[in-house]
């Protein structure tokens, strides 16, 4: 997108070289996107700290910031010291945002009509310390969903950087977030769920996954294993599924769509799938306990058995 600059208004209170400074910006822009122009702004206030010539000693703290265009404004806060090995943190928060809205920002139709995204809050505290960027903390909250954790990448300039991932969420409503998609709003799943994600990467492009946990209800979903050849022509992986054994009525009560088929009874899964996406093979173990369902006027009742 190509954009005209304006600055409006640049302010220094007690300007120094060697120690803070207040600062604030105001700066406007007409750009173009998919074929239109807009019109945008961009304000900050804040402090600045030169260091006197020391890059460790530089800082920047600009309390607020506001980003606006077409009716919008993304504001938050940023903090920045040590120019030599960067520290920052980062506080930001959206609006809710149609497909129109983001479809002109990004130029070009990303997302299908209908779609919309919640108000997001988002925040983060990450250094940098060449070759590795260090997220020690972030937090997402979107639509009643939050979800933390701490993040890595070490390696940043190889081919196959080294990532670290530990992240939970709360326990959250799927209706708000599912009706990002128009296709999903009026689905009736009002069951709640939460994540949890523990993930590694390794030499070579070898995505290792120590966990990936998801709960629906009553099921108590755990997955695990590897991914390798990120990155390259041909992926495999070795992965591994075991559920708890949950009730398949307390299932159903969060998707309205089922329970049309009178679930009753339990199940439980374990498998096991490997190969490449060409080739894929899979093998486990379905155990059901007292399973009763109802389908086309038809009865299913009291079936046991793997």
């Amino acid at each position: 997108a190509k954009a005209d600059l304006n600055i409006n208004d640049v302010k220094v209170d007690g300007f120094s070289l060697s120690g803070p400074f207040s600062l604030s910006l105001d700066v406007k822009a007409d750009y173009a996107a998919a074929g239109k122009r807009y019109e945008g702004s961009f304000k900050a206030k804040g402090k600045a700290n030169l260091g006197g010539g020391d890059q460790s000693l530089a800082s920047a703290d600009f309390s607020t910031f506001v980003l606006a265009t077409q009716g919008k404004e993304v504001s938050g806060s940023l903090r920045f010291e040590n120019a030599q090995a960067p520290k920052v943190s980062l506080r930001l928060r959206t609006p809710a945002m149609d497909a129109k809205f983001l479809n002109a920002a990004m130029g070009g139709a990303m997302l299908p009509d209908g779609a919309a995204v919640p108000a997001i809050e988002a925040g983060a505290n990450l250094a940098y310390v060449p070759p590795m960027v260090d997220v020690s903390s972030f937090k997402v909250s979107a639509a009643g969903a939050e979800i933390s954790g701490s993040a890595s990448v070490a390696d940043i300039n190889a081919k196959t950087p080294k990532l670290k991932l530990e992240a939970a969420s709360n326990e959250f409503k799927l209706a708000p977030l599912l009706d990002v998609l128009p296709q999903f709003r009026g689905a009736g799943l009002d069951g709640k769920a939460s994540l949890k994600i523990s993930a590694v990467s390794e030499a070579g492009g070898a995505l290792v996954l120590k966990l990936l946990e998801a709960r629906l209800g009553g099921l108590d979903a755990k997955a695990s294993g590897t991914v390798s050849g990120i990155g390259g022509k041909t992926q495999t992986f070795n992965l591994k599924l075991d559920t708890n054994k949950f009730s398949l009525s307390s299932l159903a009560e969060g998707v309205e769509s089922m329970k049309q088929y009178g679930l009753n009874g339990s199940l439980s899964l374990s498998a096991v799938a490997s190969g490449s996406a060409a080739s894929p093979k899979a093998s486990g173990t379905l155990t059901l306990d007292d399973v009763a369902a109802k389908y086309q006027g038809q009865m299913l009742e009291k079936t046991t058995g793997r």
